[in-house]
């Protein structure tokens, strides 16, 4: 399968999901850039973004929503701020929870800070998701060092995973994070409306092409296929608000 008929796939599958449980989101960041520059998924996209809010996706409706995915086939990761949704080892998903904060809508995320932070990042995460990952240990290094993991997590007892993986997170929110949160200033998301995206209708911001412009630069219609979220997301580099 091509991907992009595997994100046509993840796409369609998402929607119906949240659909089904009346959950309010819309496109943003890469998914909706491509919705209105293109009416396409940008060819070098491997990913697809939702915005929610998190007042309306509460950790109940949110188990309720991972258990529907689950039941329909795909792989799911749950944070307090992002849902990951995988119909591949390829392609996912990420439904971005924002919270208000005075003028400024924000989803709070941790990038890994140092070797400490990304090594107890990744293990934590095979640990409690050891049959999430596929075992590739030729592919790079990278790779090569999650499938050590994976192995390891699988011949581990449940009940001691589970141990592991909370004094993993405990490691990394001490000595390897730092925070790097999403701030977008609620006007450009406060308000949606709805477009036709590959024969399906969704939400987005009303003012979609000023958060594009906010997010992306000024030159937003023009594709940059070497374009960082670190270095060049509107939304991280907080000089831009």
């Amino acid at each position: 399968m091509n991907k992009q008929k595997e994100l046509m796939e993840l796409l369609r599958g998402v929607k119906n999901v949240l659909d089904e449980h009346n959950i309010k989101f819309w496109l943003e960041c890469g998914t909706l850039l491509g919705a209105i520059r293109d009416g396409a998924f940008i060819p070098w996209e491997k990913d697809i973004d939702f915005g929610v809010w998190q007042d309306q996706f509460p950790k109940n409706i949110k188990n309720s929503v991972a258990e529907a995915f689950i039941e329909k086939g795909f792989r799911v990761w749950v944070t307090e701020d992002c849902m990951t949704v995988k119909n591949s080892d390829e392609s996912f998903a990420d439904i971005n929870s924002y919270h208000l904060d005075g003028n400024n809508a924000i989803v709070s995320r941790y990038d890994p800070n140092n070797i400490i932070g990304v090594l107890s990042y990744m293990f934590h995460k095979t640990l409690l998701s050891p049959y999430y990952y596929k075992i590739n240990p030729f592919k790079s290094q990278k790779e090569f060092i999650r499938s050590i993991l994976v192995m390891i997590s699988r011949i581990l007892p449940a009940f001691l995973r589970k141990r592991l993986a909370a004094l993993l997170i405990t490691i990394y929110d001490k000595a390897g994070t730092k925070a790097v949160p999403w701030v977008v200033p609620k006007h450009y998301i406060s308000e949606l409306s709805t477009t036709d995206f590959l024969g399906m209708e969704f939400n987005i911001p009303e003012k979609a092409e000023e958060y594009l412009a906010f997010r992306y630069g000024e030159d937003w219609r023009t594709p940059r296929k070497d374009w960082l979220t670190t270095r060049d997301d509107g939304a991280v580099n907080k000089k831009n608000i």
